[in-house]
């Protein structure tokens, strides 16, 4: 198991050092399982937890098997509401928490469980218009990264949703007149559609962890793109200790 960067194709790596891991959440019942689930690995609230989505492990499994064998700083959960707010301020509260979120470790992992949808972008990005979107965790995000990265090193994992992240955070840089610390800033994605948009080239890494060696017949065609694996391979675990202990997850829940 070996993380590479998506521009060069060469080998490449998350900083060193130990990781906090938050994740924020819709605040669902779900979300509650999830974040019980990553800190005591079992949910307390005795509901279940749902194990495979799609055939894939739900991701707080996969965060939970990496922390198994190589801790992370801090395992967090952080349920938003953004109920009757508009763009700017769901923006401007995503950079105070950026501002003032205590870092435990060298460095974040920053994820998600929000359902999102493709976003459309037009050359003039501005709060107006972003208030038509529906996905108001990406502008919380890019408030978040905004001051964040300033602080200390954040790894995002996604495909679409942490690409659109980062074009809203850069295309808001005239209008609040302040652009993210880019070097300090480090996206977890399997390819590099849409990242061209972007006026900087942004650290961009993959890691080629594999499901195919699975005991488990459901996983073997799995594909996933998660910052913890990237850890993973960053404190040389391999791809057969970190399967085994998904799996051993899975099994026990």
């Amino acid at each position: 198991m070996k993380t590479y960067n998506i521009f060069t194709n060469e080998e490449d790596s998350l900083p060193e050092g130990k990781a906090d891991f938050l994740l924020l959440t819709d605040g669902s019942l779900n979300s509650k399982l999830e974040i019980e689930y990553l800190q005591h690995e079992q949910v307390i609230s005795g509901d279940k937890l749902p194990k495979l989505e799609n055939n894939i492990p739900n991701p707080v499994i996969i965060t939970r098997a990496v922390h198994n064998l190589v801790s992370f700083s801090a395992l967090e959960g952080l349920a938003l509401d953004f109920k009757n707010m508009d763009a700017k301020k769901i923006f401007v509260k995503g950079m105070s928490l950026g501002e003032t979120y205590e870092i435990k470790g060298s460095f974040l992992i920053l994820a998600h469980n929000f359902k999102t949808i493709p976003l459309e972008f037009s050359e003039i990005l501005n709060f107006e218009i972003l208030n038509t979107y529906e996905d108001k965790i990406l502008i919380f995000l890019a408030g978040f990264i905004m001051n964040a990265s300033k602080r200390f090193h954040v790894v995002l994992a996604g495909e679409k949703d942490m690409k659109d992240t980062l074009i809203i955070a850069d295309r808001l840089r005239e209008t609040v007149l302040q652009r993210v610390k880019h070097n300090n800033i480090t996206l977890v994605t399997s390819n590099s559609n849409g990242l061209s948009t972007l006026s900087y080239i942004p650290h961009a890494i993959f890691t080629n962890f594999s499901f195919e060696a699975s005991d488990i017949e459901s996983l073997r065609k799995s594909r996933t793109v998660e910052a913890s694996i990237s850890y993973a391979s960053a404190n040389k675990i391999t791809n057969q200790e970190l399967l085994e202990q998904i799996e051993y997850l899975i099994y026990m829940m």
